[in-house]
């Protein structure tokens, strides 16, 4: 049986909450907080597909939700 591969909503439904817990906490109140997500080339570009208005020529880019960012970067 092959993976069950979830729908990129899934993906970012998943970085809201993430998201969510992170701002309500008490810890961060003052804190900058950026997650880095290395990935494949491979990999990049299908999550670039998933978006209109980006520069698919960069080998990164971030999605900002909240204070939280999610960036996303090409491995060498």
């Amino acid at each position: 049986m092959g993976k069950n591969k979830k729908s990129i909503q899934y993906y970012l439904e998943k970085m809201v909450e993430m998201s969510d817990v992170i701002d309500t906490s008490d810890i961060f109140n003052e804190s900058i907080i950026e997650v880095n997500i290395l990935t494949t080339e491979k990999e990049y570009s299908h999550l670039l597909s998933n978006f209109r208005e980006i520069d698919r020529n960069k080998e990164k880019f971030t999605i900002e939700i909240n204070d939280l960012k999610f960036n996303f970067k090409v491995k060498n």
